[in-house]
């Protein structure tokens, strides 16, 4: 019994340091995510800052600002800022590694996630990064954003650095 009760302790003790948030995940429709958020509180579609995405809709809920990107219809790039009750950043560690996990976890789509164990090796401006066993899908803290867990689809980056390594080209005059 006392071994119950201290199990069932350890689980409510949890669920009141990570905070219950809506995690977004991708391929879901502006509405879906609308729907799952509540109306965006802003949203940026002007095409130097959102590049071939049709519009960035950003929400707050609770403690959390998500940045959704979307692109032929879904989501493909989310972005979780996470804050402490004065609204001030809150560096991805401790608990907020619990909500970046939370947040990898809504976009497992049945898949585990592999937390990259030197991430400099690959960038050394990146501070965490994690892979989805499948390939389709990144995770990744800047070393310049440490408040910020980016989840991006990989199609979208590659089709996003293709058009802009074209654009380049295109304005090189060659």
């Amino acid at each position: 019994m006392l071994k119950r009760l201290l199990c069932l302790s350890v689980v409510l003790t949890a669920l009141m340091v990570v905070p219950s948030v809506s995690f977004a995940r991708l391929g879901e429709t502006e509405d879906e995510l609308i729907e799952r958020f509540g109306q965006p509180v802003s949203d940026i579609t002007a095409k130097d800052q959102v590049g071939i995405a049709d519009k960035i809709l950003m929400f707050k809920k609770g403690d959390t600002v998500i940045h959704a990107t979307i692109y032929k219809g879904q989501c493909v790039s989310e972005g979780y800022q996470f804050m402490d009750s004065k609204g001030n950043e809150v560096a991805i560690n401790g608990a907020a590694l619990e909500k970046a996990d939370a947040a990898l976890g809504a976009n497992a789509a049945g898949f585990r996630w592999q937390k990259h164990p030197n991430p400099s090796a690959i960038n050394p401006d990146m501070l965490h990064a994690w892979n989805r066993t499948d390939g389709a899908v990144a995770a990744i803290v800047w070393r310049n954003k440490p408040s910020i867990l980016e989840i991006n689809s990989m199609r979208f980056i590659k089709e996003d650095n293709e058009a802009k390594r074209a654009a380049a080209a295109g304005s090189s005059g060659f």
